[in-house]
């Protein structure tokens, strides 16, 4: 006889309970239906959170007895306002207590969000407390770190973070999740603790793209993901990006670029290697406006930095104003233009790698002293590529596990990107390839004993 999804020791086991589990639609179905008790289904999803949550790490606040429609529970980075909890921007000596959330979340419902979750010391730093939870040896990265933890984690369905320079799309691959990075739009950083202005703009974690799609429809009033046959498109494949990725990802990813040309999508070569000036662009940018922030906000933080911190601080700090003014010119001209090189290639999408290289193991490896990366390393460099596709123009992004790496037990990450406001149709295009690629099967794992101290 089956274990009841709201029992008692389903929410004592060691695996999330089952209801915890279920796809966000097929929960609606079943609670509209009077088939699952809401007040059952809150018991048994805060129990586990709170169990979760001792494990993997993934919240600063955390609060219980609440849920949205369909008892969607939403987590977000502790560097976005949500009125009735601190922002505290990863620092243990400042607090903000916001009279309204942030912009990003004007249609997410108050009662829907449960926990504000971890990032590192103003954005910069790397956070080394959170747990991975389906790979738990693989470091989870950053730096909405906690929004991915949370969301493999099952403490929360959705969460929301913030990405300049990768900050979604980098945990959501090393958590084996959905990672939605939106178009950057000035008006969407109204109550975000900044990084960057010019790089920062929301995103999105879900577990699986049609837990995201369910969600899109559900928290803007943008185009429903759901609409519009994501059949036949035709996809740019930048020439050579595939190529210097570390053998692992070289192979799953072509494997699940196969199979999209096998499913109708029709894929072409297309040039991006001129539209960046630089693999460290993105960096300069973002770290020189980090740097700037944290000097008008020096006088009322109390935190001593910590390494990776004060190391990112001093190379934004690096950058002189030639070269930054240099860089913020190419930037607005790239902006400007970046739609109609979509329309001169004559595809709706760029497909390419989520990263070059397979995600930090923490087993045996020293921790990482710095977020700014070795562009020298050709895989690290062609990480670059990827995520400055989207950060540089400003675009819309995607990524999703394709595949998990066997002899590493990693995840194996595909990127989308987008011309600016197409984040339905990369949620659709994103919905063929995971149906392209089939169900993963992830789920959180216990945590070593070194990691549990």
């Amino acid at each position: 006889m089956s274990e009841p999804m709201n029992s008692p020791s389903s929410v004592a086991a060691s695996a999330p309970p089952p209801v915890v589990r279920l796809p966000l639609r097929e929960r609606a179905r079943l609670l509209s239906a009077g088939e699952l008790d809401p007040e059952d289904f809150s018991a048994a999803a805060d129990a586990w959170a709170c169990r979760a949550d001792e494990r993997y790490r993934a919240c600063v606040e955390m609060r219980t007895g609440r849920a949205g429609p369909a008892g969607l529970r939403v987590g977000v980075k502790d560097s976005i306002d949500v009125a009735g909890f601190a922002t505290r921007a990863g620092l243990s000596g400042y607090r903000r207590y916001p009279a309204r959330s942030a912009a990003c979340l004007d249609g997410v419902p108050p009662d829907a969000i449960v926990a504000k979750l971890i990032t590192p010391q103003l954005g910069v730093g790397i956070e080394q407390r959170c747990v991975n939870p389906y790979f738990p040896h693989l470091h989870p990265a950053g730096s909405s770190t906690g929004s991915a933890v949370a969301v493999a984690a099952h403490i929360c369905d959705i969460a929301v973070g913030t990405d300049s320079t990768g900050s979604v799309r980098l945990p959501a691959n090393a958590c084996g999740v959905v990672g939605l990075r939106q178009t950057f739009t000035a008006d969407l950083l109204n109550g975000l603790f900044e990084v960057s202005p010019l790089m920062d703009t929301p995103g999105w974690f879900a577990r699986t793209v049609d837990d995201l799609a369910y969600a899109w429809e559900r928290f803007t009033h943008g185009e429903t993901p759901t609409a519009g046959d994501p059949h036949g498109m035709r996809i740019g494949v930048p020439a050579g990006w595939f190529d210097d990725c570390a053998a692992p990802i070289a192979g799953a990813l072509g494997n699940a670029v196969k199979a999209l040309a096998e499913s109708g999508q029709t894929l072409v070569p297309v040039e991006l290697d001129d539209l960046v000036p630089g693999r460290l662009a993105v960096w300069e940018i973002c770290l020189r406006s980090a740097w700037d922030l944290f000097r008008r906000r020096a006088p009322y933080l109390r935190d001593t930095l910590d390494e990776p911190t004060r190391l990112a601080l001093e190379y934004g700090a690096s950058v002189t104003d030639d070269r930054y003014a240099e860089l913020v010119t190419a930037l607005r001209a790239t902006r400007g233009a970046v739609l109609d090189r979509f329309r001169r290639q004559g595809v709706a999408l760029w497909l390419t790698p989520t990263t070059g290289r397979l995600p930090r193991d923490r087993r045996g490896m020293p921790s990482a002293t710095s977020v700014v990366p070795d562009f020298t390393d050709p895989q690290v460099g062609r990480t670059l590529d990827s995520l400055a596709a989207a950060s540089f123009p400003g675009l819309p992004a995607i990524t999703l596990p394709v595949a998990v790496d066997a002899e590493h037990r990693a995840p194996v990450g595909l990127q989308m990107i987008g011309p600016p406001h197409s984040e339905a149709t990369l949620i659709r295009f994103a919905e063929t390839v995971s149906a392209c690629v089939g169900d993963l099967d992830l789920q959180p794992q216990p945590v070593p004993a070194a990691e549990a101290e």
